[in-house]
């Protein structure tokens, strides 16, 4: 029998989710985290038309953190599994495993709000996840995503101006391009040879929509941590926090001690 209290489904890392180094791009994965969070709600239940239909509410995505044992490769098959973790007021918590293989390579944690979607006023709908709680239990063994701290001092890295293709249903700019537009703006393609992203995580603080210049400001620190701030008419739209590991099978890194 299925388990209703999680939901898996199998991605590709295919030649569109893949980067120039063939490593599954964290863009990628954020966007098989979002498919399946999406489809998991759906059978809950909750799904983005079922709680404009009952109370006028929608879901925002608050924060997200990843982390990778070991980088996901091109042509790569990733089980996602998701569950529900608990229900605090107006924040749902959400986890995930990547497995490849029948190898766990990684796990993750979001935060969810539940906002009217007019005001976009956070509403309380600990009752509807207490319903849903008695026929389904949820696990609890998933990880916090704390608040980011970012450092006093953030350097100019890039900019990027909202557009079409960066737009989801509600007309603000994607959770998943979001992800793009920090990685873009670190010029990754000259950093990530023999390397690739053990861990990230993303604050989303306010809504960027079609036309908003985003500023993109980033400090690096030691042992290859990085924050990043997006920012648009003084207002911070996101926060990032992102580190590095080495990828030992990448034969082109020179291993000379």
């Amino acid at each position: 029998m299925d388990n209703v209290f999680e939901l898996k489904k199998i991605y590709e890392a295919g030649a569109g989710q893949t980067d120039l180094f063939g490593l599954l791009r964290p863009s990628a994965l954020v966007g098989f985290m979002q498919d399946v969070a999406t489809l998991h709600a759906e059978s809950f239940g909750v799904s983005r038309e079922d709680l404009i239909d009952r109370s006028g509410v929608v879901w925002l995505l608050a924060r997200q953190r990843y982390f990778l044992l070991r980088p996901i490769r091109s042509k790569e098959t990733v089980t996602v599994t998701t569950w529900h973790r608990k229900t605090a007021g107006f924040l749902w918590y959400r986890d995930f495993e990547f497995e490849v293989s029948g190898e766990v390579v990684g796990g993750a944690g979001s935060v969810w709000i539940t906002a009217d979607l007019k005001t976009k006023k956070m509403v309380d709908l600990s009752a509807v996840a207490k319903e849903i709680g008695s026929a389904n239990p949820f696990r609890s063994d998933g990880p916090e995503v704390k608040k980011i701290r970012l450092p006093a001092r953030l350097k100019y890295a890039g900019a990027h101006t909202v557009q079409y293709s960066d737009l989801d249903v509600n007309a603000h700019l994607n959770n998943v391009k979001v992800c793009d537009v920090i990685l873009n703006a670190l010029h990754l393609e000259d950093r990530m040879r023999g390397r690739y992203i053990r861990e990230l995580q993303i604050g989303y603080l306010k809504e960027s929509k079609s036309g908003d210049e985003i500023t993109v400001l980033a400090s690096e620190e030691a042992e290859g941590q990085v924050f990043v701030s997006g920012e648009c008419r003084g207002e911070r739209r996101f926060e990032s926090f992102l580190c590095f590991g080495a990828d030992p099978a990448d034969e082109t890194v020179d291993k000379k001690e």
